[in-house]
């Protein structure tokens, strides 16, 4: 060897070195020879280095002849690596390898390092050849793509986001770390495929999952979906994933890859929203908005079909009376159990929805087309819901029996045009009360014509105050001498069509729409104007105008300000208007009428306990109340001369209105036997078609002008 040449050798050393000198010089990757330490007595050094190692390493071939490989490794060079090519040399076997390797000038830089033996014909290793890459910037770049790898990783997995890849050439699934923990797995899985995949999908949205992946792989196109996965404790949790594919040249999906993330809090979210704005917050039965969707849904699927479905409305009876006197805890206990009792009893129900208050609502929907077959199926569901109430209910070891009222509408997909199935129902409802309570009874067409009639009428009565339809007529008070005390005033109304219209029948009516307050303000300052007119129509000052507060009227919330802004207007005579009031107005909320009842007082307005012996008849009422008289209901005045314990109930209320020094007056008198007992019994004032019919307003003035 000279110069760093290796002379010609023998054999397959002397074909080495031809091999060397031919090629040497004309390739970039660096060549180093070593003897075999083994046959040298010198040990281990390099004999041979060629152009290109001079050139990236920065030594000539003087400096690296006869030195050892160690004078090109560093600090940060590994000593594994290190040890593992000595090992190589020492059993004389090739190697390859990454190594870190320094230049003269102490500059490092990475090999991909190919160590191999030479041996001679007698098969006698004399050299190691390495060749040797430069894969510095290799090296640089992939620990540049690795640490971004990191990063990403570390982002996403901080964000709750996975990623992976699957090649669908190999089916070799690559992942982040994090991915496999979505699954529920604590250690990540060896192997990870489409198929293990899907297994972790709940069965309900696997073939969802698949169809989704499998019609978005065929068209090499993005997805996004949401499904539930099974971990292997058992559980259920939510995950969001979204992909794409990487396409060929000739538009073939040949990878896939995509994120994924666990959205269990949103969707707990999103299921707190939903309860909050579809499900009763006490019994977490459906609501009205839930119910609303649910028979949309069912009159779209039956649309134009002729199966049968039904609707029912259930009203508590008198569950007001179990909040007023048990406790609204009492009544949330009871509306709980309810839910529970009608959701057990009633297993094919299509849902089971609460509406605000005490109303429960159930969908039925029935396979068959004939409507006598489906009215015998809601009958039997009826009374199973009756029956459920049979069994009383219990709060703190105290036993309540309930009742309830049951609206029914049945309807097919063939009758639903237009149709508001609740209303119906309600309708029914409604008759159902009507009947007594404890009931349940079906929507007729009779029901509907009644409400047209009763929405038109109402209609009617809003015009009638506008065209001033309504007017006032008076009764008579008369003692039993004839002297007329007072008079109570009377609402009428002319119907522009249908004549005169039966109080009866439009002051339930008013009552219902709150119509009735501003025609109670319309009476009052009719009332207030004619006894302004007393003194030129020439009526004793002691004259007593009485008009009927409905319970509406007088527990709305301004009437006592309408009362007084009337009187500011219009200045009243002392305590010559009389509010004749019922135990139900002021049962309610026995102190805040209190405080209303004192309040007109102070205005010139007297009280009449009006209807005395029909409703609770509380003796209580007649001592708390500030009221000036009593008036006897004409229930007990129909038959006072045949019966004689009405004469003994009369005789005590008499005498109790005698002791609480309150005036008395007897309703609905009709003959002169009655007027004459009453009489004997010590009653004073009276009224009725005996004496005289209601009158207007002139024909009132004669009659009392005729009797002074």
């Amino acid at each position: 060897m000279k110069n760093g040449i290796l002379d010609e050798q023998p054999s397959k050393s002397g074909s080495l070195a031809a091999l060397i000198k031919s090629t040497a010089s004309q390739v970039d990757q660096m060549i180093i020879v070593t003897n075999n330490p083994d046959t040298d007595l010198d040990g281990l050094k390099i004999i041979y280095v060629n152009e290109a190692f001079t050139r990236i390493s920065g030594y000539s071939a003087a400096e690296a002849i006869g030195s050892k490989l160690s004078m090109m490794y560093g600090s940060d060079t590994s000593e594994q690596t290190t040890q593992q090519v000595c090992n190589a040399i020492e059993c004389e076997r090739s190697i390859r390898c990454e190594m870190l390797k320094y230049t003269k000038a102490n500059v490092p830089y990475w090999v991909e390092l190919n160590l191999s033996p030479f041996y001679n014909d007698n098969g006698v290793c004399d050299y190691f050849v390495e060749y040797s890459y430069e894969v510095t910037r290799n090296k640089e770049e992939r620990a540049r793509a690795l640490q971004e790898k990191q990063n990403l990783e570390f982002v996403l997995s901080a964000s709750g986001i996975a990623f992976w890849d699957l090649d669908l050439k190999t089916n070799v699934m690559t992942r982040s770390i994090n991915r496999d923990t979505f699954f529920g797995y604590k250690k990540r899985q060896k192997n990870w495929s489409y198929k293990k995949y899907l297994a972790c999908i709940v069965e309900e949205d696997r073939s969802k999952v698949d169809a989704t992946y499998t019609r978005a792989l065929a068209n090499a196109e993005d997805f996004e979906i949401e499904y539930r996965c099974e971990w292997p404790d058992k559980s259920i949790h939510w995950l969001w994933s979204k992909g794409g594919f990487l396409k060929d040249e000739y538009g073939q999906a040949i990878k896939a890859y995509g994120i994924e993330s666990c959205i269990d809090e949103q969707k707990s979210a999103q299921a707190k929203l939903y309860n909050r704005a579809y499900a009763d917050q006490l019994t977490q039965l459906p609501n009205r908005a839930a119910f609303t969707n649910s028979l949309k849904a069912l009159v779209f699927r039956k649309a134009g079909g002729y199966e049968y479905s039904a609707l029912l409305i259930i009203d508590i009876d008198n569950f007001r009376s179990v909040n007023d006197t048990l406790s609204h805890d009492v009544g949330d206990t009871i509306l709980v159990e309810i839910a529970k009792r009608l959701t057990l009893c009633l297993p094919n129900v299509y849902s089971i929805s609460k509406f605000g208050g005490d109303e429960f609502v159930l969908l039925f929907d029935f396979s068959n087309t004939n409507k006598n077959i489906t009215r015998n199926e809601v009958e039997f569901i009826a009374r199973t819901i009756q029956n459920i109430f049979v069994q009383p209910f219990y709060y703190l070891q105290q036993k309540l029996h309930i009742t309830v009222s049951i609206g029914i509408t049945i309807f097919n997909g063939n009758e639903i045009n237009n149709v508001d199935l609740l209303q119906r129902a309600e309708l029914a409802l409604y008759h159902a009360k009507a009947c007594g309570k404890n009931t349940h009874r079906y929507f007729d067409e009779k029901l509907q014509l009644d409400l047209i009639k009763r929405t038109s009428l109402e209609n009617d009565l809003r015009q009638a105050l506008v065209n001033r339809e309504l007017f006032l007529v008076y009764q008579p008070k008369v003692e039993f001498d004839g002297s007329v005390v007072g008079a109570e005033a009377l609402i009428r109304w002319k119907h522009p069509t249908r004549g005169i219209i039966s109080p009866a029948e439009f002051i339930p009516v008013a009552e219902d729409s709150g119509l009735i307050v501003p025609i109670g303000e319309w009476v009052l300052n009719e009332a207030i104007a004619f006894i302004k007119r007393f003194p030129e129509l020439n009526v004793s000052e002691h004259f007593i105008l009485s008009i009927n507060i409905s319970s509406i009227q007088f527990n709305h919330l301004l009437f006592v300000e309408a009362f007084c802004a009337a009187l500011k207007s219009s200045p009243l005579p002392t305590k010559q208007l009389m509010f004749e009031i019922t135990e139900g107005n002021v049962i309610a909320n026995i102190d805040e009428s209190l405080v209303k009842i004192n309040k007109l007082r102070t205005h010139g307005a007297t009280f009449s306990l009006d209807d005395f012996g029909s409703g609770f008849s509380s003796l209580n009422y007649l001592k708390l109340l500030p009221i000036d008289e009593i008036k006897i209901d004409k229930s007990f005045i129909d038959d006072i001369v045949e019966d004689d314990r009405n004469i003994v109930i009369l005789n005590a209320i008499i005498a109790i209105a005698q002791g609480l020094e309150l005036k008395l007056v007897i309703e609905g008198v009709e003959s002169l036997d009655q007027v004459t007992l009453l009489n004997e019994l010590g009653a004073k004032v009276y009224q009725g078609f005996y004496f005289s019919k209601p009158l207007s307003e002139t024909d009132l003035i004669r009659f009392i002008e005729a009797r002074s």
